[in-house]
């Protein structure tokens, strides 16, 4: 249950619980996306690192991490 939701078609922020989610679909790739912003790459360690892209290979099913514009993602991406 979301505490608040904005956005417009294809794109959609809200919050549950004081933690922010983005909702993007493509409809051109039969995709949508909820991001889930987790902290500053910067906060993290080479070890660290290397955990999230074993979790990514080995134990993250649906949800994966991801790092864009210097920030740590939980990224679930599912087809529409």
């Amino acid at each position: 249950m979301s505490d608040t939701i904005q956005g417009e078609s294809g794109r959609w922020q809200f919050t549950i619980k004081d933690v922010l989610f983005v909702c993007i679909t493509g409809p051109n790739h039969n995709r949508m996306r909820i991001i889930s912003p987790i902290t500053e790459s910067s906060n993290l360690s080479e070890d660290e690192k290397t955990l999230l892209l074993l979790a990514n290979f080995h134990t993250a099913l649906d949800v994966k991490y991801a790092i864009s514009d210097d920030v740590l993602w939980s990224v679930f991406i599912h087809p529409l």
